[in-house]
């Protein structure tokens, strides 16, 4: 189900060129009309109207979310899924879906909503041990939080007041861990019993951690930003992710490496400042350490 279509000048941004324009090339040949976007360099959300009879699969994680009545589904070989008004329907990478009708429709509109596989799977790793989050394609219910997180997304992204690419950011992180929290997927069962002062204390720990991986952050900054004693923070923290936050933080930061030894844009150098260690040996030790090999081997192996 092809949904999306040529943007318009609402992003900008090399980054953000670049994740819109890895979204477009997977619908070719197709040239679907113009539609509002809304976007960073991990996320896209669109305001279409039109939807398309094609099938088609995209790299990243994907959510409709329409606002009128809209066409049942198939979903790899899944036929006559309901996609409920006002409700969110995951589609997960890789999956081959269609809208079941005979041509394009037409309709008041839809948010298609994609977020970068590399980026979801980030953070799902850091959290579950485990980069594999699988979605079941059912239509849920939005909380009013999600709502709020998306609405907030389109305002910053449109505004574009000074420091949104901040805001961008961490929004962007809170979108991600609160689908992982109420969209049903493999991950639920290992969802926590922490009460909800607690996990709202550590989406924000996590989403301060994930927008700050350049810098070098002491445990008593980040226990301080959610007015827990560092004790505490530590142990509700791990009984959560299975990490101690400083432990968390480090495995952002290698990620982050890993994502940017990917684009041949920078040297190893550049990455170890830009990912906040302190010089490139201690890098390419945590880097040996977490990843099996050096950030130079990892970068040879990916361009084979």
């Amino acid at each position: 189900m092809v949904i999306i279509g040529v943007t318009n000048s609402i992003f900008s941004g090399e980054a953000m060129d670049i994740y819109i324009n890895k979204i477009l090339k997977q619908m070719a040949p197709l040239e679907p009309p113009r539609v509002d976007a809304f976007a960073c360099d991990n996320i896209a959300i669109f305001k279409a109207n039109v939807v398309f009879n094609e099938a088609r699969e995209f790299d990243d994680y994907e959510f409709i979310i329409p606002s009128a009545k809209f066409p049942a589904v198939s979903v790899d070989r899944n036929k006559s899924l309901v996609v409920e008004n006002n409700k969110l329907f995951p589609i997960n990478p890789q999956q081959l879906h269609s809208a079941i009708v005979h041509e394009n429709i037409t309709i008041p509109y839809y948010l298609p909503l994609f977020i970068d596989k590399t980026y979801f799977q980030e953070i799902a790793y850091s959290i579950f041990g485990d980069r594999n989050v699988f979605f079941e394609n059912k239509s849920v219910s939005i909380s009013k939080n999600l709502q709020g997180l998306i609405s907030l997304f389109m305002q910053e992204s449109e505004q574009k007041q000074t420091g949104y690419q901040f805001i961008l950011q961490s929004l962007t992180a809170q979108i991600v861990i609160t689908l992982i929290r109420e969209v049903k997927n493999n991950f639920q069962c290992a969802i926590s019993h922490l009460n909800y002062t607690d996990k709202k204390c550590i989406n924000t720990a996590i989403s301060f951690l994930v927008e700050n991986y350049q810098r070098n952050i002491t445990l008593d900054e980040i226990a301080k930003l959610v007015n827990y004693s560092p004790y505490h923070f530590i142990r509700i923290f791990k009984a959560e992710t299975g990490k101690t936050p400083l432990e968390f933080f480090q495995e952002i930061k290698i990620e982050k490496a890993k994502e940017l030894l990917k684009r041949r844009k920078k040297n190893i150098t550049e990455i170890c400042h830009i990912c906040g260690f302190n010089n490139p040996s201690h890098f390419t030790n945590v880097f040996r350490r977490k990843v099996g090999t050096s950030p130079t081997q990892f970068r040879k192996d990916f361009f084979k």
